[in-house]
């Protein structure tokens, strides 16, 4: 590889590598996140979910495009899907992260966001942000600080469905919020309807 491309390559800001929307219906990607293998998995969906009425018929900007999600239709007693980011490995400031999240359904679960960094015991998964149950049938925009560390580290979206639980999580478009002030770092204010 030249000289030039890899400086290039260095110097390229986190968010422009750390944003994934999934792709389009046929061009499924889940870019350069990893589905962790827990038995339970996010998969890609392009229109509707497999639960009807249950879960969003289109991603959250309303065109046709691919968005995650997550069945809650197990038996198990709970069962946990994980999506992890690729290594933020020189982290020089905290990330604002941005995503859209879908929740409609009785018993939903519970949607995480963690941090996961590594010690001396290997891999710990720090909670950042969470949001439980039914939150209406529509697409809402949750943001999380990740702070930076001396050690490089990954970003965790994680759905916990218990038994009994009914309907879908879904998950959108995952960014780096650039040159947004911290206080700003939060969830946006929503109407309650």
């Amino acid at each position: 590889m030249p000289e030039s491309t890899t400086a290039e390559m260095d110097t390229i800001p986190a968010f422009l590598w750390f944003a994934c929307d999934f792709g389009r219906a046929n061009d499924p990607s889940f870019c350069s996140w990893t589905s962790e293998d827990t038995g339970s998995r996010w998969q890609i969906q392009s229109s509707g979910t497999p639960t009807l009425n249950i879960g969003p018929n289109m991603d959250h900007t309303g065109e046709p495009g691919n968005f995650i999600y997550t069945l809650a239709t197990s038996p198990q007693e709970t069962e946990v899907a994980r999506l992890v980011s690729p290594v933020v490995s020189s982290p020089d400031s905290d990330l604002c992260v941005s995503f859209w999240y879908h929740m409609f359904g009785p018993h939903i679960g519970t949607l995480h966001i963690k941090q996961r960094k590594q010690t001396e015991k290997g891999p710990a998964d720090v909670l950042l942000w969470t949001v439980s149950g039914h939150q209406g049938n529509r697409w809402r925009e949750g943001r999380v600080l990740v702070p930076r560390t001396n050690k490089p580290y990954q970003v965790v979206i994680e759905s916990l469905v218990e038994r009994k639980s009914w309907g879908d999580i879904a998950v959108d478009d995952i960014k780096v919020l650039d040159g947004i002030t911290l206080p700003d770092c939060k969830d946006p204010d929503v109407p309650t309807i």
